[in-house]
């Protein structure tokens, strides 16, 4: 006996007559589809798979779609660029961003110019500042020399530090006393009332003493003496005096109380002396040595030793309010916002490393991470300004102020800071953690805004919710990526903007984190606003008119007044729910406004393939079954690229695509074979007692198990792996066979092909 047909082994003899024939048919691969997805039509529409979008207000960051995954995806989308998609229900073209160039910004706020009081912003470029509006423009040095280090601003004023000084505006008015009393000056050596007198007086507003050679008042030959009676000193104190002498020639003498202080060519002298007694007799002696005109532009006697010179020829922020001849008369300073001065020097030996404005008050980090609380009228900081020593360095660190807490970070440490009931920094006071970041991961930048706390790293951004008693809840980055290089978050209206390099990008961007529509307890959604430049410090700013400024390796990127010129959405990709090819065949896209809409398919290679152009307001079909040259696809992806007409955007409404998966097709093998103890193949008997039953045992074994089996036929040449779909045995034989069990029939076998 010859076998033909063989199942793991098992050896079978075909039992093929026209009642049992031997059958092959493509098993079925398609269910019938309902809706189960949020999106009415989607899986079910006159035979189709549809999947379709019409809002896309929940923001960037998914790779797939999912009908499982329901609110997750929901109104989400792959990426953006150039695009707004907040309104619910449409995208439209954001305001474009004008590159201005300028090198090596390393960090930048909003502000006025000094000079013009221009609104835009700082930029901190190589230690000194340069305003910056619609192109850079002047430069301003720090008034204690040095390179700037940090800067921030108040909102209206701007403060900046060197290594040897906070700079800012000095926000209050305040009065030095000016010690001379009756300030004439005598001619010729005379204090007679009958020689001529020269009284101190006005002119632009400074106190200022002027002589020609011409002039009657002045004697002709003889020296010239001029005597200054000084009342309401301090026995003991030390005294600034500072007397500026301009003439065309010549030297002069300064004398208090016969001690010489000058003997010299014509300058400015600020000295001091120490008084021996509560008066003291200054003389400016002139001898005949000084010719041509002269004049003394400064005459000062004060107990100030930390501003400038209290003179309004060499700080104008000084103004004399006294009258002529006055005794111990006042020159009262009232500083602008744009004027920058002096105001604090760190502890003897030590520098600044960073400042800060927050609740209303001025921070600063020195070089041994000790933070200061400054005084509001400025001078060398003391150790009770202190109210935290770290002890770590002062680089590194960040600060963003909330309605409670003052939060501090530095590596992966957040610590907040809660002003008393007063307002004040409780002194030498340690913050409490509020929050630990996983190990490896260190923060760049932190910001508070519509009650998250935005916070940057090298592992992304996070958004933290902040709790009743300052501690902070965050979850998993919202973007993932390298944001080490941010120097300074901001937000404006509705959104925070951020800017580093998200996973799987080649370039750094902006991206927007909208708040107001966080969707969560730590998360936002968010998307992309422009790529930007590597290679440099990164952040954005806003100026007082409210206008964006982004920085980067390049410069600036600041929001024009137009539109973009171009901008794109990528929808996530679309795979139906299964990882079977789909054969796409069209999307439907519906516009309003004014402009196109140009519509491309993104293969699983990464190619874009054009679909199809629309001109606004339309609702067209697009053709995708050539996209992948008519080839069926496991997903696809649909990017939409946005282009303004007259200064006006176009708005995407929706999309809906359709598709049908096809997955690869299996055979079905139904074949009719013997099952007896003793078989009978050309007059050749075969078999053994109970061998039919043994061999009926291992097919159904093997359709319970759904072990793949091996088969073959050797009628056909055909051999393969299968699946044993089904096993159907009709006993055909009641009585018992010579020498068997009486045990046989025919079994139909159904194998599902599958190798």
């Amino acid at each position: 006996m010859t076998d033909n047909f063989f199942i793991n082994g098992l050896g079978f003899q075909k039992a093929i007559s026209a009642e049992r024939p031997y059958e092959r048919a493509t098993a079925p691969f398609r269910k019938e589809q309902m809706d189960t997805t949020p999106t009415v039509g989607d899986q079910s529409l006159a035979g189709w798979w549809t999947r379709g979008q019409m809002s896309f207000h929940e923001g960037a960051g998914i790779k797939y779609y999912e009908v499982l995954d329901g609110q997750e995806v929901l109104n989400r989308f792959q990426d953006s660029s150039g695009v707004n998609p907040w309104e619910p229900g449409e995208v439209r073209l954001d305001a474009g961003l004008t590159r201005i160039g300028l090198s090596g910004v390393t960090d930048a706020v909003g502000g006025s110019d000094f000079n013009t009081s221009a609104a835009g912003v700082f930029a901190l470029v190589g230690g000194s500042l340069r305003f910056v509006s619609s192109a850079p423009g002047a430069t301003y040095a720090p008034v204690s020399g040095g390179n700037i280090l940090a800067i921030t601003t108040s909102g209206t004023g701007l403060y900046y530090a060197t290594s040897a000084a906070v700079e800012g505006p000095q926000e209050i008015t305040s009065t030095v006393t000016n010690y001379w009393t009756n300030p004439r000056w005598y001619a010729g050596g005379s204090t007679g009332t009958s020689s001529a007198e020269v009284d101190a007086t006005h002119q632009n507003g400074s106190l200022l003493l002027a002589f020609d050679e011409s002039e009657a008042v002045e004697p002709s030959g003889g020296p010239h003496t001029f005597t200054v009676e000084v009342v309401g000193l301090t026995n003991g104190s030390t005294y600034r005096i500072i007397v500026d002498c301009q003439s065309a020639s010549g030297d002069w003498e300064l004398r208090v109380n016969g001690a010489v202080l000058h003997d010299g060519p014509a300058a400015k002298v600020d000295t001091t002396f120490v008084a021996a007694g509560t008066t003291a007799t200054v003389v400016i002696d002139m001898g005949t040595g000084l010719a041509g005109s002269f004049a003394f532009r400064e005459l000062s006697l004060t107990n100030d030793f930390t501003g400038p010179s209290v003179n309004p020829h060499d700080n104008p922020t000084w103004q004399w309010t006294g009258t002529p001849n006055a005794s111990r008369s006042q020159f009262t300073q009232t500083v602008g916002l744009g004027d920058r001065m002096i105001l604090w020097q760190p502890l003897a030996g030590r520098s600044w490393v960073n400042t800060w404005w927050a609740k209303g008050r001025l921070f600063a980090v020195d070089d041994l991470g000790r933070f200061f609380q400054l005084t509001a009228v400025g001078g060398t900081t003391a150790n009770e300004h202190i109210f935290w020593s770290s002890r770590q360095s002062g680089a590194g660190w960040s600060m963003a102020e909330s309605p409670g807490p003052i939060y501090l970070a530095k590596g992966g440490v957040i610590y907040a800071l809660t002003p008393d009931a007063q307002g004040d920094i409780p002194l030498l006071t340690t913050p409490v953690v509020a929050g630990t970041l996983p190990t490896g991961e260190v923060i760049s930048s932190l910001y508070f805004y519509l009650g998250k706390l935005v916070i940057c790293s090298n592992a992304g951004v996070r958004v933290a919710e902040v709790g009743p008693s300052g501690e902070i809840g965050y979850g998993s980055p919202v973007i993932r990526g390298d944001f080490s290089a941010s120097r300074r978050i901001n937000g404006l209206g509705d959104v925070a903007y951020v800017v580093g390099r998200q996973v799987g990008d080649t370039a750094p961007s902006v991206f927007v984190l909208n708040l107001a529509m966080a969707a969560g307890e730590s998360t936002a959604p968010f998307a992309r606003r422009r790529e930007v430049a590597a290679g440099g410090a990164l952040g954005v700013t806003v100026s007082p008119a409210l206008r964006l400024y982004a920085f980067d390796g390049l410069g600036f990127l600041a929001e024009a007044p137009t539109l973009a010129a171009s901008g794109y959405v990528q929808t996530a990709l679309h795979r139906l729910g299964t990882l079977e090819p789909k054969f796409f065949n069209e999307v439907k896209v519906k516009v309003e406004g004014v402009g196109q809409v140009a519509v491309s398919a993104v293969l699983p290679d990464g190619a874009s393939v054009s679909v199809g152009t629309i001109t606004a307001p339309a609702s067209a079909d697009l053709d995708l079954r050539s996209a992948a040259g008519g080839n069926p696809v496991e997903y696809l992806a649909l990017r939409f690229t946005l282009t303004p007409t007259g200064g006006e955007s176009p708005a995407l409404l929706g999309y809906q695509l359709r598709a049908l998966p096809v997955p690869r097709r299996q055979r079905l093998i139904r074949v009719p074979l013997k099952l007896f103890d003793s078989e009978t193949h050309q007059g050749r008997a075969a078999g053994a007692p109970r061998s039919a039953w043994s061999r009926l045992e291992a097919l159904e074994e093997a359709e319970a198990g759904m072990s793949m089996v091996q088969y073959r036929d050797t009628e056909t040449g055909e051999a393969g792996t299968a699946y044993v779909e089904s096993v159907d045995f009709n006993r055909t034989n009641p009585a018992p066979q010579r020498g068997g069990s009486g045990f046989g029939g025919i079994v139909h076998v159904t194998l599902r092909k599958v190798g």
